[in-house]
C-alpha cells in the first residue's frame, strides 16, 4: 500500500512538472510567434504610414521598433501596456508619448519574457527607438527599482532634465520573484542622445 502511495505521488509530481513546464514553453512560444506577426504587421505601417494590426481581432498595433544592446533584433512595441497587449509584447503606456513630442516614453514589458535582459544592462548602454516618424537614439542615465504606484507619478513628474527627451523601461522586480505582478518595478532611465 505505502508503495503504491508512493508511486502515486511520484506520477502527480511529475505530471505537475511537465505541465508547468509546458506552460513556461507556452508563453515562450506565444512571445516569440506574435513578435514574428508583429514584426510584419510594422513593416506594412512603415511601407503604408499607418497603424497596422498583426492580426484583424487585436486591441493594439505596433508603434515603434525598440532595439535593446542585448537582442539581436529589435522588439516591436505595441500601442498599450495593459494585460492583453504585455502577453505579445512590450506596450507603450497610454498616458505617455512617442519621442517625437519631446516628451517621457514609458514602455513597459514582462520581466521573464521581451525585457528578461533589462538585468544586465548598465549606464551608458545605447538604445533605438523606431517610430514612423524617425529613429532616436537614447543613452541608459541610471536603473531604478521603484514602487509600482510611482511609476505613473515619475513618467508624469517630468523627471527629464532640461526638457530633454527620456525613455523610461519597466518590468516587475524582482526579476527571479515567484509570482507575476509584484509589487516593484525595475525601471531603466535613458535620455536622448
Amino acid at each position: 500500500m505505502r508503495r503504491a502511495v508512493g508511486c502515486w505521488l511520484c506520477v502527480l509530481s511529475c505530471t505537475f512538472g511537465i505541465i508547468c513546464l509546458a506552460e513556461v514553453a507556452r508563453i515562450q512560444a506565444k512571445a516569440w510567434l506574435a513578435q514574428s506577426l508583429l514584426e510584419h504587421a510594422w513593416q506594412q505601417s512603415i511601407d503604408t504610414q499607418q497603424a497596422v494590426k498583426a492580426w484583424p481581432w487585436a486591441d493594439s498595433w505596433p508603434v515603434a521598433a525598440l532595439q535593446l544592446p542585448t537582442e539581436q533584433s529589435p522588439l516591436i512595441v505595441l500601442s498599450g501596456d495593459d494585460g492583453a497587449s504585455l502577453a505579445f509584447g512590450p506596450g507603450l503606456h497610454r498616458a505617455t508619448h512617442l519621442p517625437e513630442e519631446n516628451e517621457i516614453t514609458l514602455i513597459s514589458a514582462h520581466n521573464d519574457t521581451h525585457f528578461a535582459s533589462l538585468k544586465t544592462f548598465e549606464p551608458g548602454d545605447e538604445l533605438t527607438l523606431t517610430t514612423l516618424q524617425g529613429t532616436h537614439v537614447y543613452r541608459v542615465r541610471e536603473l531604478v527599482i521603484a514602487d509600482q504606484n510611482a511609476l505613473g507619478d515619475l513618467a508624469a513628474s517630468g523627471m527629464h532634465s532640461n526638457a530633454v527627451p527620456m525613455l523610461l523601461l519597466s518590468t516587475c522586480y524582482p526579476f527571479d520573484a515567484l509570482g507575476a505582478n509584484t509589487a516593484q518595478r525595475f525601471i531603466v532611465i535613458a535620455q536622448k542622445v
